[in-house]
């Protein structure tokens, strides 16, 4: 629902977040991954490594639908949330093409 239960301390949120208005054949939606971890080091690389998953890569949804997703910045700023515990954020523009 859009915030991260109190336990456990490490963990990663999938928020579909909406997009722009369909253009033509082309359909954007927005996808946010945010990272929980009480280690920043951890963090981080828990952040870079699904980064690498999503970052720049097609996808087949299905026989009508193609799809891309694309980052729209780089990981490394975090913020801490209300128990110290790092918060990473990465935001994707996910692109469907209708075929």
């Amino acid at each position: 629902m859009g915030i991260l239960p109190g336990t456990p301390h490490s963990c990663v949120s999938l928020l579909a977040t909406g997009g722009m208005r369909p253009i033509g054949p082309t359909e954007y939606s927005s996808l946010q991954v945010i990272v929980r971890d009480p280690n920043p080091l951890e963090g981080m690389t828990r952040v870079t490594s699904i980064h690498a998953l999503f970052d720049d890569k097609w996808c087949a949804l299905s026989p009508t639908y193609q799809g891309r997703f694309i980052a729209n910045h780089e990981p490394g700023a975090h913020i801490l949330d209300e128990n110290g515990h790092v918060l990473y954020s990465l935001n994707y523009t996910f692109t469907r093409i209708r075929q």
